[in-house]
């Protein structure tokens, strides 16, 4: 695995995926970890934030179509 050079934030990845931060967050926070390029960000006055790796932003897309595919045999 290539060393991380850069995060992108949720706010990016929502955008870039086609969903809500919230929504991005829950499944990040459920099925995720820093091994699969889930990070925080943190900053001065308390400021923090969930931040993606490129990896992580594909596994993220991984996970929302194997959610999709789940629902739609489900219903």
């Amino acid at each position: 695995m290539a060393a991380v050079t850069c995060v992108y934030t949720i706010r990016y990845v929502a955008e870039r995926l086609g969903l809500s931060e919230d929504e991005i967050s829950d499944i990040a926070m459920t099925d995720m970890d820093p091994e699969h390029g889930h990070l925080w960000i943190y900053d001065t006055g308390g400021i923090e934030t969930e931040a993606f790796t490129d990896d992580g932003i594909d596994h993220l897309a991984e996970l929302i179509a194997n959610r999709a595919t789940w629902l739609n045999d489900k219903g």
